[in-house]
C-alpha cells in the first residue's frame, strides 16, 4: 500500500462528523438524487475538480493545477457527516425546503416570504458547510458555529448569501469556492493558523448562489444594495423582491466567482509566508 492510501486510511479512521463530532462518517451528496433530473446529471459524466493552495503572490499569478478525479458529478459525495446527521437533521431540513428549492431550480414562480427565505438560507448554509470539507485543510467555518447550527438551526454571523436566477449550462451544477487567510495590517494571523474568509458561487438549475463567510472582523464584502435587481440579498434576510428583475448572466456568475480571487490579485493587498512554527504542526 502506497504512502498516500496510508494517509487516506488514517484520515478517514480519525475524522469525525463535522456537525456533531461522532465518528464514524459517512458521505454526503452534494446533489440530492431528486434533483438530477433537473440539473441534468448523467451517470457516466467525468467529474473534474481544480484545486490548489497558494504559498505567495508570485506563486498565486502562475498557472492553476487541474486535478481529474474519476467518477460522475451524480456520485459526487464529501466525507463529512456521520450517518445519524446525514439521514437526521440534515435529510429533515432538506424535506422541508424541498417545496421551495424545486421551483427555484426549475426557475418556475414561487413566493419567497420571510419563513421561506430563511428556510432557504439554512438549506444553503448546511450545503455551504459540507461543501467546504471537500478540502478539509481549507475550511472555515468554526466547530463551534457548525454545532449551534446543528442543534438550534442558527445561521452563523459570519455567513452572508445573495441568489439570483440564471441560465446556464455551465452553472447548471456548478460550484466554486475560494478561500484564504486575511487580517488586517499590522494584525497577527490567527492561531493555529487556518482560514478566515471565504466564497463560494455555485448553480442549481436556474438558481444561482453567491455567499461570502468571513471571520475578519469589520469586512464589509459582496455584491452591492445597488446590484438587487439581479442579485438580491437572502442572508441577512432583506426585503428585495423576488424573482429579481434581472437574470444573472454566465459571464456575471463568473465574476461573482471570481470575487475572493480578484480581491488576493490586488496590488494593496500584501502577502506573508505562513508561520513555520504553524507548518511543522500542520
Amino acid at each position: 500500500m502506497g504512502k498516500q492510501s496510508r494517509l487516506k486510511k488514517l484520515r478517514r479512521r480519525n475524522s469525525r462528523c463535522i456537525f456533531c463530532e461522532e465518528p464514524e462518517v459517512s458521505k454526503e451528496h452534494i446533489w440530492s438524487e431528486w434533483m438530477h433530473p433537473i440539473l441534468g446529471i448523467r451517470v457516466e459524466e467525468e467529474a473534474v475538480e481544480f484545486y490548489k493552495v497558494h504559498a505567495s503572490k508570485a506563486d498565486y499569478l502562475g498557472t492553476l493545477e487541474v486535478r481529474n478525479r474519476q467518477g460522475s458529478t451524480a456520485k459526487k459525495a464529501i466525507r463529512a457527516v456521520c450517518r445519524g446527521c446525514n439521514h437526521g437533521w440534515m435529510k429533515g431540513l432538506e424535506e422541508e425546503a424541498r417545496p421551495l428549492l424545486e421551483p427555484l431550480l426549475l426557475g418556475t414562480p414561487v413566493s419567497l416570504l420571510s419563513a421561506g427565505r430563511e428556510l432557504l438560507a439554512l438549506w444553503i448554509t448546511m450545503k455551504l458547510l459540507v461543501g467546504e470539507h471537500a478540502q478539509r485543510e481549507i475550511a472555515v467555518v468554526t466547530q463551534a458555529d457548525r454545532s449551534v447550527f446543528m442543534r438550534e438551526r442558527r445561521i452563523p454571523d459570519s455567513v452572508k448569501i445573495w441568489i439570483g436566477q440564471i441560465e446556464s449550462e455551465k452553472w447548471k451544477r456548478g460550484w466554486q469556492r475560494h478561500a484564504a487567510t486575511l487580517a488586517w495590517p499590522g494584525q497577527a494571523p490567527p492561531r493555529p493558523f487556518r482560514k478566515t474568509v471565504q466564497s463560494t458561487a455555485f448553480g442549481a438549475g436556474k438558481l444561482f448562489v453567491f455567499a461570502i463567510i468571513s471571520y475578519l472582523a469589520d469586512w464589509q464584502a459582496g455584491p452591492t444594495e445597488a446590484m438587487a435587481n439581479m442579485l438580491p440579498r437572502l442572508w441577512p434576510l432583506s426585503t428585495h423582491p423576488w424573482p429579481p428583475e434581472l437574470l444573472v448572466t454566465e459571464q456575471e456568475a463568473d465574476r461573482f466567482a471570481a470575487y475572493l480571487d480578484n480581491l488576493l490579485r490586488r496590488p494593496n493587498v500584501g502577502w506573508r509566508p505562513r508561520p513555520r512554527d504553524e507548518e511543522a504542526g500542520a
